[in-house]
């Protein structure tokens, strides 16, 4: 006896739902050459052309299933199916409404909705039919994370955490859940939680690498970049994140080196460069023009000039309105700029399709190679039109600076550091260098490295970090400075901590973190760097009693002329107008004569006038204050070993001389806006 067709038609169903999609296409072949209008066949052949991506002959069937059949509910939802594969969302949309008004009341009919819904950026109403779905199914996991997507996407963070969290509860949760989980942390303020997060992150596999950079950069954003880091950390111990095991698209790839080289993490950053050479960099060149200035990057900093000028100038053959290699390439003494680069520059600089901020390059890079040239007046026209960009775009406020000064002298008074006696501990292998930019701290910094077996920490974001989260610290309302009053014992050890889990395990004698001596290290203290912690000396007291300060000072107009004609890669908008900068050189003087006289910390003054002069003098009084053995090394202006990935990059490893000390009067004819500003 014959098997009916619709006995055919189940055994068919049932091979196509064990994956013999061959076998179930035959079949249902065989059941629509005997009767061209059985519908389930026509159904479900539609249904199997649609998952091998046979898109016309799956909307074929389909569409003729849906005419013998109307009112069928299922039709209608797998017709949708396809279209959004098609990436017609509103048609798709209108299938699954379809499918809806038909009876259709499943969990995937509204979880495809609310997919087809957030793919036309209408997230409040995919998240209205994410939560119909997930009322109908609790458990469907990939709807909850859709509904956390749209919740995300219209800023509903709290929400949004919640069901994050559940999901990076369930066991075997992916890591991409956990680090999305961290970014949306992040964007909501809730460090605590991502910060917590990231200790249970131990697994990574290869598809994690956008979840990854995506925290790493929203964390990076948020000004968390010790927490960026230790994610950094955290994802390089997986041998999935090995240079030579990566495998990343080239928009990915170079998102992901750029983080870490503005994290200053040159070290890490190195190996996934130089897994691509820059010949294939060359020969694919939409993807290479920031691969190849990252490598210049790198070498710049490591001190290997004449590469780095290879690699910039590669760069910018590739795209030639790179304004960053231009300036690094300007800056770096061993580039011997042509004027035929100079011209291109200057066609740079008149093209109006270019950004500001590109532009503005280009300008401090022609001035900087006037100014090596010693056509001091070119130079100048050039800084100056590039400053007056960067003025435009991010504005000084002189008095509400001094206004801001005003605040920390006011708050953090004698008073204050009499009440805070007793409230910090330890601090004995912390050195923290403040004062102005280019009063030559690099120098001082590389110098404790070398000579005196310091770590370097570079420019730490910790101690500014806790500084502006003061208001949530002490759990009050009011500007930063004003919390000072509220800051007790168990801020004070709440900010102690912070500081020291942001420091990294070295052969440091670490009381701080309870770290031990790494056996082959020397190191003997650690050295943070952030300039402007010369705003912040008040809580680094109530934190650390025995730190030592290193005040790293300058003549105020050599300083304020060389902050005038550097582009910090970080920016500085006090550095943009003349009078704006000889105004908060004014206040930053004034605050460091209240610190001398009222600070409890031990802070000695290191001039750049007496290191050039006399640099081992100089340095061995440095040593003494510190109570080190100064030990002179004769490779010190080479700075060998180490990066310098500061504005000194080529300065700090040339020879010491006094040739800076009056460069600021190559310009005395056009200073009068910093003379009334330092008045």
């Amino acid at each position: 006896m014959a098997q009916s067709s619709d006995s055919i038609v189940q055994t068919a169903i049932g091979l196509h739902q064990q994956g013999y999609l061959d076998k179930a296409d035959r079949l249902y072949s065989k059941v629509l050459s005997r009767d061209s209008c059985h519908v389930e066949a026509m159904h479900m052949r539609g249904v199997l052309k649609l998952q091998l991506n046979k898109h016309e002959h799956a909307k074929q069937l389909l569409g003729k299933a849906a005419k013998l059949s109307p009112a069928n509910a299922l039709i209608s939802f797998h017709q949708g199916e396809l279209y959004q594969s098609l990436e017609d969302f509103k048609t798709a949309e209108d299938y699954f409404l379809k499918a809806l008004s038909l009876g259709a009341d499943d969990a995937d009919v509204y979880f495809m909705l609310g997919n087809a819904l957030f793919d036309q950026s209408r997230f409040a109403e995919a998240a209205d039919s994410y939560r119909a779905a997930i009322q109908r199914s609790p458990n469907d996991w990939d709807c909850r994370l859709n509904l956390a997507n749209a919740l995300e996407a219209l800023g509903e963070l709290e929400q949004a955490i919640e069901h994050l969290t559940l999901l990076a509860k369930q066991k075997n949760t992916a890591s991409a859940i956990k680090l999305q989980l961290v970014s949306v942390l992040a964007r909501n303020s809730d460090f605590a939680h991502a910060e917590h997060c990231i200790q249970d992150l131990t697994v990574f596999v290869a598809s994690d690498a956008k979840p990854l950079i995506q925290a790493i950069k929203t964390l990076t954003d948020a000004d968390r970049s010790e927490l960026a880091s230790r994610l950094l950390d955290c994802a390089l111990t997986q041998t999935v994140f090995d240079p030579s095991n990566v495998n990343l698209d080239a928009n990915l790839f170079e998102q992901l080196t750029g983080l870490m080289i503005n994290l200053g993490r040159y070290q890490a950053a190195r190996p996934f460069i130089e897994s691509r050479s820059p010949a294939s960099l060359l020969a694919t060149k939409q993807e290479s023009a920031i691969t190849l200035f990252q490598r210049g990057l790198c070498e710049q900093v490591a001190g290997d000039f004449e590469q780095a000028t290879q690699s910039h100038r590669q760069a910018l053959s590739v795209d030639t309105t790179l304004g960053r290699a231009a300036y690094s390439l300007a800056a770096n003494g061993r580039s011997n700029i042509t004027e035929d680069e100079l011209v291109s520059w200057q066609r740079q600089v008149d093209n109006k399709q270019l950004s500001d901020e590109q532009r503005a390059q280009f300008l401090f890079s022609i001035a900087r190679v006037r100014d090596e040239q010693k056509h001091f007046d070119m130079a100048f026209a050039a800084y100056s039109n590039a400053n007056r960009i960067h003025a435009e775009n991010n504005p000084f406020d002189p008095d509400a600076w001094d206004r801001y000064i005003d605040g920390i002298i006011k708050n953090f008074s004698a008073e204050y550091f009499e009440r805070i006696k007793g409230m910090g501990q330890g601090g004995d292998e912390l050195v923290f260098i403040v004062g102005m930019p280019r009063s030559g701290s690099t120098l001082l910094e590389h110098n404790l490295v070398q000579t005196m077996g310091a770590y370097g920490l570079g420019e730490h974001p910790t101690v500014r970090r806790l500084f502006m989260d003061l208001p949530t610290i002490t759990s009050q309302q009011v500007p930063a400075p004003e919390c000072a009053k509220f800051i007790e014992q168990m801020q004070s050890d709440y900010m102690r901590k912070q500081y020291s889990q942001s420091l990294p395990v070295v052969g440091v004698v670490n009381t701080l973190s309870n770290t031990s001596i790494i056996e082959g290290e020397s190191r003997t203290f650690y050295v943070d760097k952030m300039l402007g912690n010369f705003l912040r000396l008040g809580i680094i007291a109530a934190m650390y009693p025995n730190a030592k300060i290193l005040h790293s000072s300058r003549d105020s107009r050599a300083c304020c002329v060389s902050c005038y004609t550097n582009l910090f890669a970080r920016g500085l908008r006090f550095t943009y107008d003349l009078y704006g900068l000889g105004r908060a050189w004014k206040s930053y003087d004034r605050l460091m004569k209240h610190w001398q006289a009222v600070l409890p910390l031990q802070m000695y003054e290191v001039c750049y006038e007496s290191v050039v002069a006399d640099p081992e003098l100089a340095f061995s009084d440095v040593a003494s204050f510190l109570g080190k053995k100064y030990s002179p090394d004769t490779t010190l202006n080479q700075a060998a070993g180490s990066d310098i990935n500061t504005a000194s990059f080529f300065q700090a490893r040339q020879a010491i001389s006094t040739s800076s000390l009056y460069s600021w009067k190559r310009f005395d004819a056009n200073l009068e806006p910093l003379h009334r500003g330092l008045a």
